[in-house]
């Protein structure tokens, strides 16, 4: 079973995407708005997928991003330390394939990962943190519906420099008014469309986009 946007779909993460996942977590230009410094070993890349592809559970869901139209794999997002007593969590997102940056690909598969989180895991809060210089990341959580919560200074060491932070966050309630269909053209934010609805999302973003137990976590996004 997949989760379908209007471009994409998310699916289970599968052994077979190890190597271009490899490939995406090594690229600098993939991960320059991420706090990630060293380089990724195709056999730790491999332990990664292997946990990815477990089985998701409440706690813990991982997703790789294909194309709808072609079946290709893209990149990676999912919800992270799902707490059941506040219902929150932290969602993560990255565009690996560079050839497909700018086409509206992260911003569905934000969207669609976020209407997941309310309507199936009965979410009340969805938080992320960004890289304050990555300000087409940032247009694209304001597109679906997040708002700045506050500014970390010097969070992170990137780049020859300290970089700040910025915190976001959705509620169902936010999410809920602004809707989670698009309307079709890309920079428009979500129309109205009630989480009780059965259709289908579409796609609309976190903090880090690996899970808590790599040391080579990140959070920002390429859109």
């Amino acid at each position: 079973m997949a989760l379908s946007g209007e471009q994409i779909r998310l699916r289970a993460v599968e052994r077979s995407d190890a190597r271009r996942a490899w490939e995406f977590i090594n690229d600098r230009d993939v991960v320059e708005h991420l706090a990630i410094r060293y380089p990724a070993s195709m056999t730790s890349e491999e332990e990664w997928v292997e946990r990815a592809s477990a089985a998701n559970s409440y706690g813990e869901s991982q997703f790789a991003i294909e194309i709808a139209e072609s079946g290709e794999y893209i990149g990676n997002c999912g919800l992270h330390q799902v707490s059941f007593e506040d219902r929150s969590a932290e969602v993560g997102i990255v565009i690996g394939a560079k050839e497909h940056w700018g086409k509206g690909y992260g911003t569905d598969a934000l969207c669609t990962l976020v209407f997941f989180g309310f309507r199936d895991l009965n979410l009340r809060r969805i938080a992320l943190d960004v890289d304050a210089n990555h300000p087409g990341a940032i247009k694209s959580y304001e597109r679906v519906g997040f708002q700045h919560e506050g500014r970390r200074r010097a969070e992170h060491w990137l780049r020859g420099q300290a970089i700040d932070f910025l915190s976001m966050s959705i509620l169902r309630a936010d999410f809920d008014e602004r809707g989670v269909r698009r309307t079709r053209g890309r920079g428009e934010p979500c129309s109205r469309l009630n989480l009780v609805s059965t259709e289908s999302a579409c796609g609309c973003g976190r903090k880090n986009w690996r899970t808590p137990h790599s040391s080579q976590s990140g959070s920002a996004t390429r859109i």
